[in-house]
């Protein structure tokens, strides 16, 4: 019962980004920096229907897709990381 009490207080306290596992920087140049390290380059930048803007990279084998939230922060998480399975654009 005390464990559950702690790990709720404990969820309660944290964010919400960092609960789910989510990485934010507050620059471009914060993220491109990120980018670089894992050899990962700007692939496009788009926008949904909803108006949040992504960022799409990608390295020879791995991709990464950062987002927006409305604060301005520029975040991604394990869900926005995957493997490149097939290149090329579609005709």
């Amino acid at each position: 019962m005390l464990r559950a009490l702690a790990i709720a207080v404990c969820l309660i306290a944290t964010p919400v980004a960092a609960q789910q596992g989510f990485v934010c920087v507050e620059t471009d140049d914060d993220m491109q920096e990120q980018m670089a390290q894992h050899s990962e380059m700007l692939q496009f930048v788009g926008v949904n229907k909803l108006g949040q803007i992504f960022f799409v990279y990608s390295g020879l084998s791995t991709f990464t897709v950062w987002f927006v939230r409305s604060d301005g922060a520029i975040c991604t998480g394990p869900m926005y990381l995957g493997d490149v399975l097939k290149t090329g654009h579609p005709a």
